[in-house]
């Protein structure tokens, strides 16, 4: 039972008065939502609910979320989603018979209470699995299946990376897993994705991208509340090897057209990895070459 605005109807349910609620309704202690209780209802629940953000389809717009760029300390979730929320709740065992009517949406469980009180016609039916997602197949992405057959496969990479690593310095390390060939699919996406949003005078190169990379490595661990303040006049924040390696609108400017695929492309594709599926794919194809 939740106040209304009016002062006269106290439901907003029903016209009741609020003389009338209180003689229809008595509070209950045992159905009260209280901390005390929280732990012993948790405890007691049956039902595991997961809740799962699912990836929007490819296209060629940019999924983006409204949020203070320049806020880097905001640890709240987004308002606005892009893709969809999906919503699992598994069986519980307390004797409920569960069938396919459990699985339904809200919109087809209303469009069917509509139509089964229509007093003319034949009640309408609803196809519930017309959503249901269509499955390609598909080549396997890995060519070499030998791994397979050895059961301590993990430890003899892990020897052969230690070997293959143990003689360079981090930053060796670094650019043999994020190569030229990375950095040089960063930019010409980046040109691309600038052009089509008609801003043709962005250029970059291999050593921009590199120090732009650089800036975003040393600020995950030094990190300030704000990113302009990175770049500003105070002695206490201020980084002077970041403004020496790139100015503050220079690095805003390739923040804005970064890119790793092409969105012309995007609306033919089933991949919700589209927009990273070329990074990833070179990441992997870099690190089979270490192992």
């Amino acid at each position: 039972m939740v106040e209304s605005f009016s002062a006269y109807y106290y439901c907003r349910i029903c016209l009741a008065d609020k003389t009338q609620c209180q003689e229809l309704c008595y509070q209950e202690d045992k159905y009260l939502r209280t901390d005390d209780g929280y732990e012993e209802h948790s405890a007691s629940s049956n039902s595991n609910i997961d809740v799962v953000i699912i990836p929007p389809n490819p296209d060629i717009l940019t999924d983006t979320e409204e949020y203070d760029d320049d806020d880097l300390g905001c640890t709240e979730i987004p308002q606005d989603i892009p893709g969809t929320v999906e919503l699992f709740v598994s069986e519980s065992d307390d004797g409920y018979v569960w069938d396919s009517s459990d699985d339904e949406t809200l919109h087809v469980l209303q469009q069917k209470l509509q139509s089964g009180t229509q007093k003319q016609g034949k009640p309408k039916t609803f196809d519930v699995n017309k959503e249901k997602p269509v499955w390609l197949k598909t080549n396997s992405m890995y060519s070499d299946h030998a791994f397979l057959n050895v059961t301590n496969g993990a430890e003899l990479r892990q020897e052969k990376v230690a070997k293959y690593i143990e003689k360079l310095n981090p930053k060796e390390i670094f650019e043999k897993m994020f190569d030229s060939a990375i950095i040089q699919h960063i930019v010409d996406q980046s040109i691309i994705y600038a052009q089509q949003n008609n801003r043709h005078a962005f250029h970059t190169s291999c050593d921009e991208i590199r120090a732009y990379i650089g800036i975003l490595l040393l600020t995950g661990y030094h990190i300030l509340p704000r990113e302009r303040m990175y770049w500003g006049l105070d002695e206490d924040a201020r980084i002077d090897c970041i403004s020496r390696c790139l100015p503050k609108n220079r690095f805003v400017e390739i923040k804005r057209n970064l890119h790793l695929a092409d969105n012309s492309n995007a609306i033919s594709s089933r991949d919700k990895m589209y927009k990273v599926r070329p990074l990833m794919n070179l990441l992997n194809k870099s690190s089979v070459i270490c192992t």
